[in-house]
């Protein structure tokens, strides 16, 4: 046991002989039960408190003379110094992934090159100077690969961890460039590229290109489909920069910005109509596009995953498209399925009865005989 003239000496020392307060008292009993149930590991203490206790430890074990008062005060003062470092060091963190705007560029540079993700079917990669290789999980992409899918093939790339595409069958691309500066471009040369762009840096650019046109982005999901002379840019969200321009020199004729729910073709103009339908189901399936984590790319079952759900996704989309081209509806099915029926007069005297599907320069008429187009300079009234 500790002797009386021991205990005094100890309360001298730490100044604890002179009266206490009710209210201090009652503090310092509160405080030494908590501290006793630390002890039994009754209680967790949270880092910036457990900071602070070890803080006002230190300064008695080196002499330092703390009232109860001053002990309240240094806790406080302790806890607000942690609080103000864990701010801190949290701001500079989250200030260099979101505050810098050229973080995103930085992260699709690293490697400047793709990683396949899924192959469905066949499909091949052509390197520079070399044969075509069938393409496979994992694969590297870089600049200026070709890629090709044959009928009823698919293949899924991702470049870093900010863009993902997929060619459908019989597509040709090649990788003009990766992010080695601060854009990548691919170009189209036949078939349908399907693409999910999360939101890039200020100054980065994922564009695709065809002879006739070249559709730019920063952060959305978009289709674009060539033909000899055509090419379609559909918008599932955000918007995409949509150029034409001349074939021989690659002068830019006209351009405009594309919203979610539009498409443009391009052949010796450029015009905007609302998306059918058959382009809105097939930029559906990039709803079963997700990402995989750069730090992981070799995780095969998440990896075969994503293969088995797009496949899924593609093949229910596929079916509905094949479905609505099979053959042309009859105005029951049309009045059920649209809700309208419309009625289309031409300054001719023929009068067109279905449904109208797109406007602009050009009108697109669902009706029992087929799709029909037609000039709007031909059109009298609608109704």
């Amino acid at each position: 046991m500790i002797g009386a003239e021991t205990l005094i000496r100890v309360l001298q020392k730490y100044r604890l002989h002179r009266p206490v307060s009710e209210a201090d008292q009652a503090r310092i009993e509160r405080a030494g039960a908590r501290t006793l149930r630390l002890i039994l590991r009754q209680e967790t203490a949270g880092p910036m408190r457990s900071t602070a206790v070890a803080l006002l430890c230190a300064l008695r074990g080196m002499g330092v003379a703390i009232t109860p008062a001053w002990s309240g005060r240094l806790a406080n003062a302790a806890l607000a110094a942690c609080a103000i470092v864990v701010v801190g060091a949290a701001s500079v963190a989250l200030r260099s992934y979101v505050y810098d705007p050229h973080m995103a560029a930085r992260d699709l540079a690293v490697g400047s090159r793709g990683s396949v993700l899924f192959v469905i079917g066949d499909a091949t990669i052509r390197s520079q100077d070399a044969q075509p290789r069938r393409a496979a999980v994992r694969d590297s992409i870089v600049r200026g690969d070709v890629l090709q899918t044959g009928p009823a093939s698919q293949v899924a790339v991702q470049i870093g961890s900010h863009v993902v595409f997929t060619l459908e069958p019989d597509t040709s691309v090649a990788v003009t460039a990766l992010f080695e500066s601060s854009g990548a471009r691919l170009d189209l040369h036949r078939g349908t590229i399907l693409s999910k762009v999360m939101k890039l840096g200020k100054d980065a650019r994922y564009a695709i290109a065809t002879t006739n046109a070249v559709a730019a982005v920063r952060g959305t999901g978009f289709s674009v489909a060539y033909e000899p002379v055509k090419t379609t840019v559909s918008v599932s969200e955000g918007a995409v920069l949509v150029r034409f321009v001349a074939p021989a020199t690659g002068a830019v004729k006209d351009e405009k910005e594309l919203g979610p729910g539009s498409t443009a073709i391009v052949t010796d103009r450029l015009e905007i109509r609302d998306a059918e339908r058959a382009e809105g189901l097939r930029l559906g399936k990039l709803a079963a596009l997700r990402f995989i984590p750069v730090e992981a790319p070799g995780d095969e079952r998440a990896l075969a995953d994503l293969a088995a759900q797009y496949r899924r996704a593609a093949e229910d989309a596929d079916k509905k498209i094949s479905g609505d081209t099979e053959r042309p509806l009859t105005l029951d099915e049309l009045r059920a399925k649209y809700n309208r029926i419309d009625t289309v007069r031409l300054y001719n005297g023929k009068v067109i009865t279905g449904v109208i599907v797109s406007r602009g320069a050009t009108y697109r008429i669902l009706t029992p005989a087929g799709t029909v187009s037609v000039s709007q300079d031909d059109i009298k009234s609608t109704k």
